[in-house]
């Protein structure tokens, strides 16, 4: 088992997709992306998207999915599981808990617009038939 892990390790390709600086990298880029499509309306204008459209953007999911991917690989090939390593575990554990929470959150949210009509107060008086 030790030689085909050494193996995959020497692999240029694995190697890359692995890296810790890609990971950060793609990270940085989601926060980036995310900030300005949620947090700047003007953005959204400039795109003709709404928010829901965008996050559901196939830039968007295949960062989150080459994200996890580099996650997955770097978790498995650099990580020895042992139990000093287990608060770096939990942390990309639950970095992938968040991966999936967001596919599963957008995957079935819905989008709509409602109608909220401020409360007011109509006093109806029906005196001799007619109503004021």
């Amino acid at each position: 088992m030790k030689s085909s892990v050494s193996d995959m390790r020497r692999n240029p390709i694995v190697r890359f997709f692995s890296s810790i600086r890609l990971g950060v990298g793609l990270l940085v880029a989601i926060l980036v992306y995310a900030c300005f499509a949620s947090a700047l309306p003007q953005v959204r204008g400039a795109v003709e998207m709404t928010e829901m459209q965008i996050f559901r953007h196939w830039i968007f999911s295949g960062m989150i999915v080459l994200f996890a991917a580099v996650l997955i690989l770097a978790t498995l090939l650099r990580i020895p599981f042992r139990w000093v390593n287990l608060g770096v575990l939990t942390v990309h554990t639950g970095l992938l808990m968040l991966v999936f929470g967001s596919i599963v959150y957008f995957a079935k949210k819905i989008e709509g617009d409602t109608l909220v009509v401020s409360p007011k107060v109509q006093i109806v008086s029906v005196a001799g038939g007619q109503e004021r």
